[in-house]
């Protein structure tokens, strides 16, 4: 499973799927816990598990898009290199849509032997419409199984736990705890301390849980 992830998500799709899937299921066990009285295990572990379910499938459905707007982009760009009348208007075009990315890290010269590699990569790419691909049906299902699973840990506790109120703060903590994993995880991928990371991302998903509740979501 986990080397179907790899091969599908990158490292920030994989870190941002988790992490709002986590703060969603504390949002909802959050509002929840305002109206104690009105629910209990069963109906916390549909609610919890179906607004995950829905984001899951509103979230890889919007993955496949995203894939596709990517490659119309870089088809835009292949055919704009493609009919340019000098190569000083290739030159820009590809300036366009690169310089505001690796201006800082590279000299203008730099940038003149890149983005002339680059058009001539372009010159000889297929120029066709952009089309749907099984690869991005295959993420976007990654996406959407990647939300699934990381939370069932969190609804757990409503299927082992006879007291609601006992579920909701086990489920809470797991979700918490959850969220400093993935935390330490997104450190250590950066280079950065892993117990920092991860105590910041956990804080920040308790402040967004707090406002979500606040506002009534």
């Amino acid at each position: 499973m986990r080397a179907f992830f790899q091969s599908h998500l990158d490292p920030t799709d994989r870190l941002g799927e988790a992490v709002f899937s986590l703060i969603m299921s504390l949002g909802f066990i959050g509002a929840c816990r305002l109206e104690l009285s009105e629910a209990d295990n069963h109906a916390m572990l549909i609610g919890v598990f179906g607004c995950n379910l829905a984001w899951a499938l509103v979230d890889g459905v919007t993955y496949v898009f995203a894939a596709l707007f990517e490659r119309g982009l870089r088809g835009r760009l292949i055919r704009n290199v493609a009919g340019a009348s000098t190569e000083e208007q290739a030159l820009q075009h590809v300036a366009d849509e690169f310089d505001e990315r690796i201006e800082s890290m590279t000299t203008a010269e730099e940038r003149k032997r890149l983005y002339t590699a680059m058009i001539e990569m372009a010159r000889r790419a297929p120029k066709g419409p952009t089309k749907l691909r099984g690869r991005d049906i295959v993420g976007g299902l990654a996406v959407s199984l990647l939300i699934v699973i990381s939370t069932l840990p969190v609804i757990a506790p409503f299927a082992l736990i006879h007291s609601p109120l006992v579920a909701m703060r086990v489920a809470s903590a797991i979700a918490l705890a959850l969220l400093f994993i993935v935390g330490c995880w997104w450190g250590h991928m950066v280079g950065a301390n892993p117990w920092k990371i991860g105590s910041i991302v956990t804080g920040i998903g308790i402040v967004l849980v707090c406002i979500t509740v606040a506002l009534g979501g």
